[in-house]
């Protein structure tokens, strides 16, 4: 009886560690749908400050409402995407270039949103939720996905990045935070094995009138431009 107590307890154990990892399965399976739902969370944002780094140069982009601005090296631009009225500063020589209708304005949606929505509805990709701990400390459902690119054609992501590197095959992994829906971090292979990293550090709700207002021009020579 003993022995059939016994058997029947390591019975019991194994059934319990099977259901665990069942259930462990169904957690990290993530369908289409629910990652296009979580996406698009990221793209009703209108109050952030964004930081990431292109061609080895630091890029802040302040969002509030309709309106922009993005600095860069000695520059930065102002665009109010209501009005259209967009102006270029360079704050070391006192220049500054207004556009009454602006050209190719700012978006003021987060990098890469659209992109990725993009990639989930048209791409056979791999999704599974990890929980990465990173600097940010923020639990990621990580997208992976293999696209098929022309060669000679870029890809592009969003309108602040470059093109990738033109190859046939390239495999993106996008890591989205399961939270927001705001997509942190993107790696691009080629098929040359060949990887390109993009960090993008985000900051909600904490941009305040005074961070986007009207650049004030007293002083600066300036040049109007109207489209």
């Amino acid at each position: 009886m003993k022995k059939v107590g016994i058997l029947i307890v390591i019975i019991v154990v194994l059934i319990g560690i099977l259901a665990l990892k069942i259930v462990g399965t169904k957690k990290e399976k993530v369908n289409k749908q629910e990652i296009v739902q979580l996406l698009e969370k990221g793209i009703e944002y209108d109050n952030y400050v964004l930081k990431y780094k292109q061609n080895g140069q630091d890029v802040t982009k302040i969002v509030k409402g309709n309106v922009t601005v993005i600095k860069l090296g000695e520059g930065y631009t102002w665009n109010n995407l209501e009005t259209e009225e967009q102006i270029f500063i360079v704050e070391k020589t006192k220049q500054a270039v207004v556009y009454k209708k602006g050209i190719n304005l700012a978006s003021k949606e987060l990098p890469l949103q659209k992109g990725a929505i993009e990639i989930v509805k048209d791409s056979t990709y791999e999704a599974k939720v990890l929980k990465q701990v990173n600097d940010k400390g923020k639990e990621c459902i990580v997208i992976q996905a293999k696209i098929n690119v022309e060669i000679g054609n870029s890809f592009v992501f969003t309108q602040e990045t470059d093109q990738v590197s033109s190859s046939n095959s390239i495999t993106i992994k996008l890591w989205v935070d399961a939270l927001t829906g705001i997509v942190l971090k993107q790696e691009v292979e080629n098929e040359h094995g060949e990887k390109e990293t993009q960090d993008y550090d985000v900051e909600l709700n904490t941009v305040k009138d005074s961070d986007i207002a009207r650049p004030n021009l007293e002083g600066y020579k300036i040049n109007n431009l109207k489209q």
